[in-house]
């Protein structure tokens, strides 16, 4: 399984775009999407409670460094895919990153 890693601070709608490309490029039983709301005060992240993705909360700002290892310690993926809250990604891109990673190791 593939986890997906994507940090936020205040990304207002960009954040379920970034979600929504993440679940189009991935296969729908093979990723974890992790999202580390980074101290966030616009409510961006308050959309993804109800849903699948696994939601980490810092109440103050911590940084990206600190947000990205957050992640990675709730991942459950054999591997981890790290992105930022307003980033897109191309149709199986994820997929296609994941097996050439783990053929790899």
């Amino acid at each position: 399984m593939l986890s997906t890693v994507i940090t936020a601070h205040n990304e207002g709608d960009e954040l379920r775009r970034t979600v929504g490309s993440v679940c189009e490029s991935a296969d729908a039983d093979g990723c974890e999407i992790v999202v580390v709301d980074d101290g966030s005060t616009d409510g961006s992240c308050d959309s993804l409670e109800q849903t699948a993705v696994r939601l980490i909360r810092h109440r103050e700002r911590h940084g990206v460094a600190k947000s990205r290892n957050a992640g990675a310690a709730a991942a459950s993926g054999s591997a981890i895919a790290f992105l930022d809250g307003h980033q897109r990604l191309s149709p199986r891109c994820l997929q296609r990153c994941a097996r050439l990673a783990l053929a790899r190791c």
